[in-house]
C-alpha cells in the first residue's frame, strides 16, 4: 500500500512530546524529520516534539551533517553548507601541498597565506593576483628590516577548480559517524512513525528503545548501517570518498593529479533521500537512506499492527535541473 503524498500529510501537534512525552502546552517550534542542513527544509515536518527535545536532538543528533562525508554529499547535492570542506590538494607544478576549504563550485579557499617551498623560497598566497602582492610586499619589507635578502618573483595564478581528491574517514570517525547515523535514524523512525501512521503508534511503549536511542544515544539492538559503495565518486566536486573503516583519518587525504577523470568502476550516487517502513522476512524496519549513499535500518516491533507501507523520497538530482518532486 503507497501512503499520501507528502506534502498533503498535516504536521498538526498532539498534546504530549514523542520523546519525553511532556505535555505540549504551547505549539512547538516545527521539526524537520531529515535536518533542514541535508535538504529536509520544507519537506516533512512534525509539530509533535517538544522545543527542549528539539533543540537537544538537534544540537545532539542533527550533527551529523557535518560529518565530511555528509559535508561532501551536501555540495554535491548543491546544498549550502557553512564554510565547505576541509582538505589538502597537490600541486605538481611548484611541488607543494596546499590545504583549504573546499567549496560548493569546485574551488577551493586556501586557508593559509605562507606555504614553505625548497631552497630557502616560499609562497605566499592570496584570492587575487593583487592581494598575493601585497601580502609578499609587507612579508618582503618585514624581513628586509631585520637585515636579509629578499628577492620577489612575479605573481602567478593558479587554477584549482575541481581538483580531484580522496577523501577518507578512519576506524575511530568510522565508528562515531555509524553511531551518529543510528540517532539520527531512531529519531526520524519515531517521528516518521507519527506522521506516516500515527502519534498513538510513535508513543507505544515498544518503540521506547528506538526513543533512547536517538534521545540519549543508547545502543540500539539490531541496528544496521551501510554504504552505497566503498569508494564513492562525487563527478560534481571530483572529489572520491573511501569509506573503508581501514582508511586513514580525513585529514590524511591522498591526492589524484589534477584532471584526473572519474575512475573506472566506482559508484556514482543517486543523491536522493529515502525513508519507509516496511515488513520484510526479518521484520518490520524503517530505512533512511541519505543522498544515496549511506542506508540505515532501524528495525520496529512486529507485534505491533503494521497498516502497510509507507515511503517517501526527495530527489535532489531533479531539484537540481528544477524538476524536483518528494513523493510517497
Amino acid at each position: 500500500m503507497i501512503g499520501p503524498v507528502a506534502d498533503s500529510i498535516s504536521p498538526t501537534p498532539d498534546t504530549v512530546c514523542l520523546f519525553c512525552r511532556a505535555d505540549l502546552t504551547e505549539l512547538p517550534d516545527p521539526e524537520h524529520i531529515v535536518p533542514q542542513s541535508m535538504g529536509g527544509r520544507g519537506w516533512l515536518v512534525t509539530r509533535s516534539v517538544c522545543n527542549r527535545c528539539n533543540h537537544t536532538l538537534g544540537k545532539d543528533v542533527d550533527r551529523v551533517a557535518d560529518a565530511p562525508v555528509l559535508v561532501a554529499l551536501r555540495m554535491e547535492a548543491g546544498l549550502e553548507v557553512w564554510r565547505g570542506l576541509s582538505v589538502e590538494y597537490f600541486d605538481e607544478e611548484v611541488n607543494i601541498t596546499f590545504d583549504g576549504w573546499l567549496k560548493g563550485d569546485g574551488t577551493i579557499e586556501l586557508t593559509r597565506d605562507r606555504y614553505g617551498g625548497s631552497e630557502g623560497s616560499f609562497y605566499i598566497s592570496g584570492p587575487t593576483l593583487a592581494l598575493a602582492q601585497a601580502r609578499a610586499n609587507r612579508i618582503a619589507e618585514r624581513m628586509r628590516s631585520r637585515g636579509r635578502t629578499v628577492t620577489l618573483s612575479e605573481p602567478f595564478q593558479r587554477e584549482t577548480r575541481l581538483v580531484p581528491i580522496w577523501l577518507r574517514g578512519g576506524p575511530q570517525d568510522a565508528k562515531g559517524f555509524n553511531q551518529l547515523l543510528v540517532r539520527e535514524a531512531a529519531k526520524a523512525a519515531v517521528e516518521y512513525v507519527a506522521l506516516a501512521f500515527s502519534s498513538e503508534m510513535a508513543l507505544r511503549t515498544e518503540l521506547d528503545p528506538i526513543r533512547t536511542c536517538a534521545r540519549d544515544g543508547i545502543p540500539l539492538d539490531g541496528a544496521w548501517v551501510g554504504t552505497a559503495g566503498r569508494e564513492i565518486w562525487l563527478p560534481r566536486l571530483g572529489l572520491m570518498m573511501n569509506t573503508g573503516e581501514d582508511a586513514p583519518t580525513p585529514e590524511e587525504l591522498t591526492r589524484l593529479k589534477p584532471g584526473t577523470q572519474s575512475p573506472e568502476g566506482r559508484y556514482i550516487p543517486r543523491l536522493r533521500h529515502e525513508l519507509m517502513v516496511a515488513r520484510r522476512a526479518e521484520g518490520c524496519q524503517f530505512t533512511l537512506v541519505l543522498f544515496g549513499g549511506f542506508g540505515v535500518r532501524v528495525p520496529l516491533p512486529s507485534a505491533l499492527p503494521w497498516p502497510g507501507v509507507r515511503y517517501h523520497f526527495k530527489d535532489f538530482e531533479r531539484l537540481r535541473t528544477g524538476d524536483g518532486r518528494s513523493l510517497t
